[in-house]
């Protein structure tokens, strides 16, 4: 690729960077709803999980704590991803 078709590539990239936000903005709200929902799922799942891989006790406590450190990182990415929803002008 010559050095004239990276600059206008990057100048199109440019320009659609800056037309994104408006659409952006509904989708981000969306997605983090989904995440802060669906995060308290995941403490079913990862006990799930941990029972196919070993025994039940091991599957209740360390599925539970793997659990709640999923949920826990999914129900913060979702709420910082709706209060951030708008980061431009």
């Amino acid at each position: 690729m010559g050095g004239r078709s990276l600059i206008y590539v990057l100048i199109a990239a440019l320009l659609v960077m800056t037309a994104m936000p408006a659409f952006a903005a509904k989708d981000r709200v969306a997605t983090g709803a989904k995440e802060v929902g669906v995060g308290v799922a995941s403490i079913p799942r990862q006990i799930a999980d941990t029972a196919n891989r070993s025994n039940i006790l091991e599957a209740v406590v360390v599925g539970t704590v793997k659990g709640v450190a999923d949920a826990g990182k999914n129900i913060g990415e979702g709420i910082f991803k709706i209060l951030t929803f708008y980061q431009g002008e």
